[in-house]
């Protein structure tokens, strides 16, 4: 027991002289620490002292120049003030006495007046005009002794009256006039949801368009066609952009491009009249075509080639003016440029793919169009020189041919890899789809800063922001001119697929979403009831 208490004694000793010099070096430790911050402390707290006597220095100077800033703006502002004040003061004083002078020549008449027979009864005099007693034949005599409470009392009225007058004077030169219209409503096929097309209807109290600037034109829409752009609008292609522009999302109305008649035209239009029939495209970020009545700007509208129906006119400007873009702005593409060019077609039976076929084979271009089996005979027709059927061995079958100058792919990024086998290497790869939209997936809070920073370069660069994806369509009648003009040659022609009613909106929406759609399925707007257009 006793060894056992020695080696316990002699561990606590040796653990006490542990810490004894644990202690001791970090003491040493910490003054040597201690010694070595000091300067920067110091440092640091000088740093601080000047900046406090800077920041001091400058809310002094600020302070100093705001003060002879709002003393300089005082003076140079106190004479007109001054002369203001008199002015107005001026006002007031011929206002009293122009109102004196009125008074008292209605006072002098009121006097000089022969008095009416006994069988007419005098008028009545209100009570609140108290001090101005009654002759026997009941008129107001002059003003009595208590004038001068009158006279302040309509002084004072005057001095309300005169102020009432620059008030009203100011706001009515710069006040916006803004006209108020009645409410009216129309038909039209809408989506109410961006779940897909199944939010598509025909729906009767959307609100009817108004012209609200000079360069725009009035249509009655006799039909109206289904894009490929209209199919993503379902799902919420385009709203951060819309939501820009302020476009309603409840009842979005759908639909590109149309085909009517113009019954109003704006005092800037020129080369439009009432009665023309007209066909358009409008961009993606606008309200649609699809409805009794739309409003679109000169720029946009363009006539119809005279050979065609409404619904046929309706299934080309839209799909015309990107294919245009793709073969002639991205493509570099013409009647010069095209021959020799060899150039393939993905999806040749979408409503681009067939503007895109007749327009490279008009140019000379050797054209290869793939399409399903049912737009085989659809390609041959329109002037394909190959017509390639899109199945699991079209991409050895593409492998095995010489490549091509040009690619256009229609359906979307998904055939960029087979696209990038099928082209030359210094070929191009042109993707005419919907271009990918900002903002439409950036979520609550990057979809709010993206729109707060839209907001501020739309201010600041106007519609430039908005489009230039879709230029050709928003300045759509330069190139509208030249596509009817090769329609009226026959070297271009609208491919229909189905014709719809606008009561069968769904069924329409269902075909054109659907594999077995070739070109444009249209909607016509015939059976609605308007009737202006179609006498």
């Amino acid at each position: 027991m006793d060894e056992i208490l020695l080696h316990i004694s002699q561990r606590l000793e040796a653990l006490q002289v542990l810490l004894s010099s644990t202690l001791s070096s970090s003491r040493v430790h910490l003054q040597e620490w201690s010694q070595q911050i000091a300067p920067a402390v110091s440092r640091l707290k000088e740093i601080f002292t000047s900046c406090l006597y800077q920041l001091n220095g400058t809310v002094i100077n600020f302070r100093d120049n705001a003060s002879a800033i709002f003393i300089r703006t005082w003076n140079n502002a106190s004479p007109l003030l001054t002369d203001l004040q008199e002015r107005l003061w001026q006002i007031i004083q011929w206002l009293k006495e122009v109102f004196a002078q009125f008074w008292d020549l209605v006072s002098q008449r009121s006097i000089s007046t022969p008095s009416f027979p006994s069988s007419v009864s005098p008028p009545k005099i209100p009570d609140g005009l108290v001090g101005i007693p009654k002759l026997p034949n009941g008129f107001v005599k002059s003003l009595p002794s208590n004038e001068t409470s009158l006279q302040a009392l309509m002084s004072q009225r005057s001095l309300g009256f005169a102020i009432g007058c620059v008030v009203g004077l100011t706001l009515g030169l710069n006040w916006k006039h803004k006209t108020l219209f009645s409410p009216v409503f129309m038909k039209a096929i809408a989506i109410s949801s961006t779940k897909g097309i199944e939010g598509v209807s025909l729906v009767d109290d959307a609100p009817s368009p108004v012209i609200l600037e000079p360069d725009q034109v009035l249509i009655e829409v006799v039909a109206s066609s289904i894009d490929s752009v209209d199919l993503a609008i379902c799902t919420g292609y385009g709203r951060a952009i819309r939501r820009l522009f302020g476009v309603s999302e409840k009842t979005l109305v759908l639909g590109r491009d149309c085909s009517g008649v113009i019954v109003e035209v704006g005092q800037g239009v020129a080369w439009l009249a009432r009665g023309d029939e007209v066909w358009l495209a409008l961009p993606p970020w606008r309200s649609g075509a699809m409805s009794e009545l739309i409003v679109a700007k000169e720029q946009q509208v363009c006539l119809k080639p005279k050979m065609l129906n409404f619904e046929a006119a309706a299934a080309v400007p839209y799909a015309a003016l990107i294919a245009w873009d793709a073969a002639v702005t991205q493509g570099g593409l013409s009647a010069q440029s095209a021959s020799r060019k060899r150039v393939l077609v993905r999806d040749a039976g979408s409503a681009v793919g067939c503007v895109l076929v007749q327009l490279c084979k008009f140019w000379g271009a050797h054209v290869t169009a793939v399409v399903s089996a049912r737009g085989k005979e659809v390609a041959r027709q329109i002037g394909a020189s190959e017509v390639l059927v899109a199945n699991i061995d079209l991409d050895m079958e593409l492998r095995s041919r010489p490549r091509y100058d040009i690619v256009f792919n229609t359906v979307g990024p998904s055939l960029n890899v087979l696209c990038q086998r099928a082209v030359d290497t210094d070929g191009k790869i042109i993707c005419t789809a919907p271009v990918a939209a900002p903002a439409d997936s950036y979520g609550l809070v990057f979809g709010t800063l993206y729109a707060l920073w839209a907001k501020i370069k739309y201010f600041l660069q106007g519609e430039s922001l908005i489009i230039k994806p879709w230029a050709p369509v928003n300045q759509g009648r330069t190139v509208l001119e030249q596509i009817r003009k090769l329609v009226e040659s026959g070297q271009l022609q609208p491919v229909v697929d189905r014709v719809f009613s606008a009561a069968d909106a769904e069924l329409a929406f269902q075909h054109a979403s659907s594999n077995t759609a070739v070109g444009k399925t249209v909607v016509h707007f015939r059976t609605l009831g308007r009737g202006r257009c179609l006498s």
